[in-house]
Order: C-alpha cells, then structure tokens, then sequence
C-alpha cells in the first residue's frame, strides 16, 4: 500500500529562513528508504541535508537548484510507502541533518541500496550512514549512542578509532573531517586559516583552490566545494586577509598575491586549477601570472580588474554599516534573487567588520578610489598560457557585465542574464560545470 504526496521543506533551523538548493540526490523515478537525504540545501549557517520521512519514489522534482525555498514549501511530489495521514493529522517530516554549529562539512555521495548497508534494518542518522561508507565501518557492528538508540557521526568514529577520522591536516580550532580537514597556517604576515576537502579517491590529478571575494570567506564557497568534492576533485580554500578566520592583517594587493602565491605552493601538490570570485579573481590572475603555480586553468567570477567603475556605494556601505539594517541593503546589491539570510548570520558579519574596519577600508582603497578600480589584470591575462575561463553575471550591481569584453580574446566567456555579483550561488550549474571541466573532468 501506498500514497502520492508532496514532500514539504521542514524546518531548517532555530527559525523558518529557509535557504538556497544546492543539491538533488534523487532523480525522479527513483526509490529512497526512509532517512535517506533527497536534497541539501543551504542556509546562512550550514549546508542542511534534507532526509525523507519514509521508504518512497520521488515522482518529480517541484524545484530546481539555486531555487530559494521557505519552510513548507512543497519541494517534490513523492509516493511513500504505507497508508497516507489522516486529514486531522499534521503531516510529519523527518528532521533535516546539519553539521555542529559553525562547521561547514560537504556531504559524500549518498550511498546506493547495492551498497554493503542495509539501511531499512538499521537506525543509524544519514551522516553516520555516509561517514560509514567512506570508513568502510559495518554499521550493523555498531550499538547506537543517539536518542531511543540511534546510531550517531560519533559511534562511526568511535569505531574507526581517531586515525580513521583524521586524514592529512591535524585539528586547528575547528573539527577534521574524513574529507581533509581545517587549519591555520603561521606566516611572515599572520596566520591564515585554510580548509579543504580530498576525496578517498579523487578522479583528476588537478586541485582546485577557490579564493574568496572582498568580505566573503571560505564559507562562502561551502556548496561549490562541497560539489567538487562530491565529483572527486581535491579542494583548498583559504580565508585571505582581513576576512573570516585568518588572523593577518595585511592590505596591500601585491603582498597578498604574493602570499596566495606561497599557500597554493604549501598546501598543493600536482596541476591547480585556481578560481577566484570579484577582488579574489584578480588575485587570483595576479598569482597566476607571476606565481609560477602549475596552473592547470584560471576560472574567474565576476572578476574585478578589467574595467574602470566599480560599485564605491555597496564598498562604503560595508565597511560603514552602522546597523543590521544597513548591512543588510548592501548585502542586497549581491544577488538578483533576495537570499535567506538570518540575524545570526548579519550579526556574526557585522562584528567581524566592525573589528576589522581599519584594515578592511585600507583594502578597499587599494581596489577602489572613488569609484574607480585601482587593479588592472588585463595584461596578466594576456600572459597567461592556461586556458582562461569568466562567468559573469548580466544583472551585476556591483561591476559591469561589460567589463569582461575587455578580457583578452583566447579567455572564455559566460554572460549569464538574471544573474548578479554571485554567480556561483545564482548560477551554480553553470558555474560548477566550468570548473568540473577546467578539471579535466
């Protein structure tokens, strides 16, 4: 027995913000035992794996990636297993997984029903289901630890022992993961913190190390690596100066090229395929123009440095917000589609600006004076060998579309419509196919 439904998005978090879709791990057709993630979908704190209620079909997506969805939106029209809820009755949704506050972990491949676990005998939480597989650990081993005993990420870990749990990087303030870890690294100019993501078995010999824009950090770029990562490419992404969790202070544009230049020397091995987002794609031609890095390809978004204007209202306005509401309008100008962002999020951003302002405006003003863009990489692309690809958006507020014309001819163009200063979050399709394929994939 069985009943057609629509599958509801339940609640994410503390509240009912919602967020952006970033994955379907389901194609319709497809059946799923009950706990099984169907999407993720990310939210201002964390990238949230949504598990189905019961054993199913999912007959038809009712959403597309990028889509930003609210609580009880439907999401997907299912047939699950069982007698359908009586009308009096509240429909029940199983409760979203996501990681420990203030850790932003990408999900392995959600495993197959061929796979060696049997997951409609087992009580065990998606992440331990997942943490299992790439572990090689017999869930059905395992005595759960969780609520009414349910097996937990812990009890994986427990009986792997700490060395399955710890890959390459050794713990540095924040948790390791089985897919690499997080670090600071101690530098002439201050440390700086670096995350990445190796998969057990990576598919290319090439790296890809993503760098953030200005006021962004590495967790801006959670969903793209968590992608790259569910493909089997290697992934370093740091938080520069000035921004997130990296201690240095250090503003001046050719020193920080130069100390992008010795974190990709230090933390990857074999060809690099370098992306780069708005003042962090200029560093990034820079760095691949004088670096020597072993590029294997230079993917720049929204890149700043090819043209003359640049948004100064959106630069005065972050670094000068006096107020959430303030931050919150400038952080408008990023998107054509409003994204969910909460009070916790503007909050933790608005602390990080307001004890950085100094050294934020100082970088500023070495990307803009007036309105008009201090760093030029036009000639650093015209050196470059590699292949050179630009997404940009058509929509953006912050720098024209029209300054990725005056990219040099052999670079590759994407000029997405409907589509602002983030591509890789408004366009993230498009986006990751470019860099899959820079790649080698």
């Amino acid at each position: 027995m069985s009943y057609k439904t629509k599958f509801l998005l339940p609640r994410l978090g503390d509240g009912d913000n919602g967020g952006r879709v970033v994955s379907r791990l389901k194609k319709p057709g497809e059946a799923f035992v009950k706990d099984e993630v169907l999407l993720e979908v990310e939210t201002d704190k964390a990238i949230v794996e949504v598990p189905a209620a019961s054993s199913g079909v999912l007959l038809d997506w009712m959403v597309e990636i990028d889509d930003i969805i609210e609580y009880r939106s439907p999401v997907a029209e299912v047939e699950f297993e069982g007698e359908a809820p009586s009308p009096m009755v509240v429909e029940q949704q199983a409760t979203p997984v996501a990681p420990d506050p203030g850790v932003r972990l990408p999900a392995a491949e959600a495993p197959s029903p061929a796979s060696g676990v049997q997951h409609e005998r087992l009580f065990a939480s998606p992440r331990a289901r997942r943490l299992a597989e790439d572990l090689a650990v017999d869930l059905r081993q395992l005595k759960g630890s969780g609520k009414n005993g349910r097996i937990v990420r812990d009890d994986v870990l427990s009986a792997r022992g700490a060395a399955g749990a710890t890959m390459e990087f050794r713990q540095a303030g924040a948790e390791n993961t089985v897919d690499g870890g997080e670090q600071v690294l101690a530098t002439p100019h201050g440390e700086i913190f670096v995350k990445t993501w190796r998969p057990k078995t990576p598919r290319t010999d090439a790296s890809v190390v993503l760098v953030h824009g200005l006021f962004g950090d590495v967790e801006a770029w959670a969903a793209t690596a968590t992608s790259l990562y569910r493909a089997g490419i290697p992934v370093v992404a740091f938080d520069l100066p000035c921004h997130g969790r990296s201690a240095s202070t250090l503003t001046d544009f050719g020193e920080i090229v130069a100390l992008v230049g010795k974190l990709v020397h230090t933390t990857v091995t074999g060809p690099v395929v370098l992306v780069g987002h708005s003042l962090g794609a200029a560093v990034a031609a820079r760095a691949a123009s004088t670096q020597n890095l072993g590029l294997r390809a230079l993917v720049l978004i929204s890149p700043v440095g090819l043209g003359t204007e640049i948004e100064q209202g959106f630069l005065d306005g972050m670094t000068h917000a006096g107020s959430m509401e303030a931050l919150n309008r400038e952080m408008r100008k990023l998107t054509v589609r409003p994204l969910p962002t909460g009070g916790a999020y503007l909050t933790t951003l608005r602390q990080r600006l307001s004890a950085r302002s100094e050294s934020l405006i100082a970088l500023c003003r070495g990307v803009s004076l007036n309105g008009v863009q201090q760093v030029d990489i036009t000639p650093d692309l015209a050196g470059i060998q590699a292949p050179i690809v630009i997404v940009q958006g058509r929509q953006d507020a912050i720098l024209r579309w029209t300054h990725a014309l005056n990219a040099p001819p052999k670079a590759a163009l994407h000029l997405v419509p409907q589509t602002g200063h983030m591509p890789q979050w408004e366009a993230s399709e498009l986006t990751m196919g470019v860099i899959i394929r820079a790649a080698g994939l």
